[in-house]
């Protein structure tokens, strides 16, 4: 493998990382807006518009991808997936809580969210890590 290829794979890798862990955050910030009563209101607010400004950007980006380049569907997923996520977000903290219950343990969205997110940066790292020894 060229060292050219090796850094596109890795800055990849590292952009996928820095995205992922953007959504945590943005995830625990929002739990944190829901738990503060001062804040609840902007929270609220503000999880419906990302919702609807991600849900518009996934439409764009299908017509993009019907009358430009077929490329744009894999961005209109990721946007329609954050304008998904987020609102489960605001269904969990207002509307009822998305839990469930294994024997004596409840698991609840915000735990399950997290550690998707963690599981998918660790599978990112391993598929770059397999691909660079492969090559």
């Amino acid at each position: 493998m060229k060292k050219a290829e090796v850094e596109k794979l890795v800055g990849r890798s590292i952009i996928v990382t820095v995205i992922i862990l953007c959504a945590m955050l943005g995830t625990t910030i929002i739990k944190n807006g829901y738990s503060n009563a001062l804040a609840l209101t902007t929270t609220s607010k503000a999880t419906v518009v990302i919702s609807v400004l991600f849900a518009i950007l996934a439409i764009v980006l299908v017509f993009l991808g019907i009358f430009k380049k077929s490329e744009y569907y894999v961005y209109a997923t990721g946007a329609a997936i954050v304008a998904i996520f987020v609102m489960l977000l605001k269904i969990n903290y207002e509307i009822k809580a998305l839990q469930f219950t294994l024997g004596r343990y409840t698991i609840k969205f915000y735990i399950i969210s997290i550690r998707i997110f963690a599981l998918l940066m660790l599978l990112t790292w391993i598929r770059t890590t397999i691909k660079l020894i492969r090559n």
